[in-house]
C-alpha cells in the first residue's frame, strides 16, 4: 500500500485498510453490474438468504472515510484519471467472467457443473461485496 501511495503524480488514494481487509469504492456502473449479478445469484439459489445488495450498498456508503475520500477526489482531482494502471478494467475482465458463468450456470442441466459456476462467480464477487 505504501507504494501506491508513492506514486508519481496525482496521489489519490481511496482506500481503507480495517484489520485484514481492504476496502475501496468502485465506479457507479460497476455497482450496478454487482447488483444485477446478485439478483441473478439469488435466482439461482433460492435457499440464500435474501439479501438487498443496494440497501448494504448505501450502508457501507455512509462511512466516514468514504465520504472524505470522495469529497477529497472530487475538490483536489477533478480532470485526473485515478486508476491508471488498469485497474477499472481488470475489475470489469473479472466481472464479465463472473457473468459468464452465471448465465452458462442458469442454463445448466448437470448440478455439479452449475454448482462449480456458481463456486467460480462467486469468487470473484465475494471480495468485491465482502466489507457490505
Amino acid at each position: 500500500l505504501e507504494l501506491l501511495r508513492k506514486r508519481r503524480g496525482p496521489n489519490y488514494f481511496g482506500v481503507k485498510v480495517r484489520g485484514t481487509q481492504v476496502a475501496g469504492y468502485l465506479n457507479a456502473s460497476t455497482e450496478l453490474e454487482l447488483a444485477n449479478q446478485w439478483i441473478l445469484i439469488q435466482k439461482l439459489i433460492p435457499s440464500m438468504e435474501s439479501l438487498s445488495f443496494e440497501d448494504k450498498l448505501a450502508q457501507a456508503k455512509k462511512a466516514e472515510w468514504l465520504s472524505e475520500s470522495l469529497k477529497k477526489l472530487q475538490n483536489e482531482y477533478k480532470n485526473e484519471k485515478v486508476a491508471v494502471y488498469g485497474e477499472e478494467h481488470g475489475i470489469n475482465l473479472f466481472l464479465v467472467y463472473s457473468k459468464l458463468c452465471l448465465l452458462v450456470a442458469d442454463g445448466e442441466d448437470d448440478s455439479l457443473k452449475e454448482e462449480s459456476l456458481l463456486k467460480q462467480s462467486l469468487s470473484v464477487i465475494l471480495p468485491m461485496v465482502s466489507l457490505l
